[in-house]
């Protein structure tokens, strides 16, 4: 409830194993424990080596909680398609590539307060896990967000300012530090790569009749892709009437990934509308007429 996991009474390969249904209808599950998802009593699992320290892999089930039986349908319906087209897209992690590197100014004063100022695009994200990672309470902190030079998403996580609040207390100074540009390359975050499969389907008039994807986004070196908004946003533009859509959050032994421009979205929208192109010219249909044919209208789910 809440997001919040709740331990399970059971355990595999001494892995701790947790119940947890997340915000926005989005259905976690263990990529390891393919075997204990059972779609047709819509149970999923989220496994944990500890009560605080996840995985390394998770596989996300979002939009559509289905049924064995309905699967079996959409395999039907790809069989009895007229058209259909399965394509796999590579994808690289990309830097936002902002001018001005990440810095922060902090003062930890005599009264237990920190005051920090830094180039930020949310001064709140940056109050709170401040906070938390010096273990004070929020009203303690402090923050003065400055004009910044680029971020693109890639200024709202913190990186320098506890570090900064930290020293001050140690000296009784204010201690500013600024990244340098291959600081910023090597330890801030980038834009998700990985790896996407689309599969969809048409009957005859170009109508979609079903759509599968699998969505696997490189986290860096702990869990937070944005496969959430992905498997979403995938295929979000058609109302299609059998789907299924799987998402893998991988922590891969690179920087943790981080917002880049509508996080997940440009990496899945990328992979479906090459897909809908190609089933577009096989259908010998103007791109847009074929969009507007298949567009998700009002209500559509």
């Amino acid at each position: 409830k809440n997001g919040l996991p709740a331990i399970s009474q059971y355990q595999k390969d001494s892995l701790i194993a947790t119940d947890i249904m997340l915000p926005d209808t989005s259905y976690f599950v263990s990529l390891a424990s393919s075997d204990y998802v059972d779609y047709e009593n819509n149970e999923f699992h989220y496994y944990y080596s500890s009560p605080n320290r996840p995985l390394a892999i998770y596989k996300a089930n979002a939009i559509n909680k289905i049924s064995s039986k309905v699967w079996q349908k959409i395999v039907n319906n790809f069989e009895e398609d007229d058209y259909v087209v399965e394509r796999t897209f590579t994808l690289q992690m990309v830097h936002q590539g902002y001018i001005e590197p990440h810095n922060a100014t902090a003062v930890w004063d005599e009264e237990g307060r920190v005051k920090v100022w830094t180039s930020t695009q949310g001064a709140f994200p940056v109050r709170t896990s401040t906070a938390a990672i010096l273990d004070m309470d929020v009203s303690k902190v402090k923050v003065t967000p400055l004009e910044i030079g680029g971020g693109f998403g890639g200024k709202i996580p913190i990186y320098l300012e506890p570090v900064c609040a930290t020293l001050s207390k140690k000296s009784g100074r204010p201690v500013k530090a600024v990244m340098e540009r291959s600081n910023v390359f090597q330890a801030s975050g980038p834009a998700p790569g990985g790896t996407i499969t689309v599969k969809m389907g048409t009957d005859k008039n170009g109508k979609l009749i079903a759509a599968d994807t699998s969505i696997k986004l490189e986290a860096g070196g702990f869990p937070g892709a944005a496969v959430g908004a992905a498997v979403q946003c995938v295929f979000a533009p058609y109302d299609i009437a059998n789907t299924r859509i799987d998402g893998y959050d991988i922590v891969v032994n690179k920087p943790k990934s981080a917002a880049y421009r509508a996080p997940g979205s440009p990496q899945a929208a990328f992979a479906s509308e090459t897909v809908v192109n190609e089933l577009a010219e096989l259908h010998g249909m103007d791109p847009v007429e074929f969009r507007l044919l298949n567009a998700s209208k009002e209500g559509t789910r």
